[in-house]
């Protein structure tokens, strides 16, 4: 098994020593978690609680769109089981891989295109959106101080995307 390795420089700087995700980086780090290299088993996992789930669901993509849309392309029939798609990925006008392309749509572009033909309701958005920040220091401590195993991981996130924001506004 490999160790959990972050590179600063491989998605300019998002999730990297100074990106979004520093504090969970360094739980991962601290903890020395393996990394599980099962290729295929987490898809079959996936598929089997999406056919197991009772009622209809809202599938939200914070990263590249490859996992589900291998999954509709292999398990057709999950479709049954997804009401409709949120996904994150794409821009407008910038990009945070070059200047104009966003990560999430760079680094898999079909299948991005995938999920933008499937015949599901979905809600697609791209970096401008996520580039305002509506919540205080108040909201964070209450998403810090939820009864959840990584709600102190959440709330971290938010500080750095809030943080991010003063800096580059």
């Amino acid at each position: 098994m490999s160790k959990w390795e972050f590179g600063d420089k491989e998605d300019g700087g998002f999730h990297g020593e100074q990106g979004l995700a520093i504090k969970v980086q360094e739980y991962f780090r601290k903890e020395n978690l393996p990394v599980k290299e099962e290729v295929g088993k987490n898809l079959i996992d996936l598929y089997h609680a999406l056919m197991a789930l009772e009622k209809k669901i809202t599938y939200v993509v914070t990263g590249p769109c490859s996992t589900i849309s291998l999954m509709i392309k292999t398990f057709p029939e999950i479709l049954d089981k997804i009401d409709r798609f949120i996904i994150m990925g794409t821009s407008i006008e910038i990009g945070n891989i070059t200047d104009h392309a966003e990560f999430n749509a760079f680094c898999d572009p079909e299948a991005l295109e995938i999920m933008a033909k499937c015949s599901k309701e979905k809600l697609i958005y791209g970096l401008e959106p996520l580039d305002y920040c509506d919540y205080d220091t108040e909201f964070i401590e209450k998403v810090k101080a939820m009864p959840f195993k990584h709600a102190w991981m959440i709330a971290a996130m938010l500080e750095q995307v809030k943080q991010g924001y003063i800096d580059c506004g």
